[in-house]
């Protein structure tokens, strides 16, 4: 892209830091309702599988194990160390924050 392409678009120009938009990862939308609760957050994935953040933007848990297992997520997810399949196989099985990593999978997202 020349500089006046670039002054055309309304995009800024990605390939000066060395990546593209389709290259620079994706968020992923989640939301889990359950019985007793519910949480709505995004994960974002860099574009190798690993999970580079979570952000909680609401969220009602029935009691603090919950509330701990969702932190210990969020800390996970902030290492940029985790695929999907590693986040699931740390996550307690049938908690809310399993659940947010299982609504990425059914989304069709890699693991």
């Amino acid at each position: 892209m020349n500089l006046q392409e670039s002054q055309k678009s309304a995009f800024p120009d990605f390939s000066k830091f060395g990546m593209g938009p389709a290259t620079a990862g994706q968020l992923i939308d989640l939301s889990v309702i359950g019985d007793d609760g519910s949480v709505e957050g995004v994960f974002f994935q860099h574009p190798d599988g690993r999970i580079g953040g979570l952000t909680i933007s609401n969220f009602n848990l029935p009691d603090d194990g919950e509330t701990l297992e969702l932190g210990l997520l969020v800390n996970r997810c902030s290492e940029s160390a985790h695929t999907l399949d590693d986040l699931r196989s740390l996550t307690k099985t049938g908690t809310y924050a399993w659940s947010l990593i299982m609504d990425a999978v059914a989304a069709g997202v890699s693991a």
